[in-house]
């Protein structure tokens, strides 16, 4: 189950990265599991540093079914309860650790009620104490229902609240970029395009 997932991270992964990944994943099946390691274990997990060769391989990558992702377990909204960002549900794809690096990648997901395709999220390396974790995908349906969505995250306080009585007719499709420093969460970096059609 990919709720363990977190016995594949690297033993330099930051006590706190561990948390939270291993909280990341919070429901689904890991199917076609392949282990790759190769090299000095002294060296493990061949992070290169200061230029020099990474010495060796290390790599876990798999597939994952109806998958749940939290972004950011531990975070809560508004209501001390929900998570901050609504979660990514029914996640169909695949998932790799190369070395220091982490890549989910849904082909198909849903994320409070709106359907999402290849939406990628990366940590381009789980040993930094400065990791970002970098989220794009595409979201096409109801204009309503990605109305909702942005209610739902921390972006209806960016823009100071003017979806909150918002109600839209039509279908859209949204795509959306996120940058996360997960040190810093204060400095979250969000950037979209929406497209629409016949909306009122």
């Amino acid at each position: 189950v990919v709720t363990q997932i977190d016995r594949y991270l690297p033993l330099k992964t930051h006590p706190h990265l561990r948390h939270c990944l291993s909280g990341a994943l919070m429901a689904g099946t890991a199917n076609d599991v392949q282990l790759k390691i190769k090299g000095e274990m002294a060296h493990f997990p061949f992070r290169a540093e200061g230029g020099h060769d990474k010495k060796g391989e290390f790599r876990v990558a798999g597939k994952i079914k109806q998958g749940k992702l939290n972004y950011l377990p531990g975070v809560f909204g508004k209501d001390g309860k929900s998570p901050l960002w609504p979660e990514l549900e029914e996640v169909e794809g695949n998932f790799v650790f190369e070395r220091t690096r982490m890549e989910i990648f849904a082909e198909t997901a849903k994320t409070h009620g709106v359907p999402v395709a290849k939406v990628r999220a990366v940590i381009p390396d789980l040993a930094s104490k400065d990791a970002v974790l970098e989220i794009d995908g595409t979201a096409s349906g109801a204009l309503n229902d990605m109305v909702q969505y942005v209610n739902a995250s921390p972006v209806v306080d960016w823009i100071g609240g003017v979806t909150e009585e918002a109600h839209s007719n039509g279908q859209a499709r949204l795509a959306l970029k996120f940058k996360l420093p997960l040190a810093r969460l204060i400095d979250t970096k969000v950037s979209g395009v929406l497209q629409f059609a016949a909306n009122d």
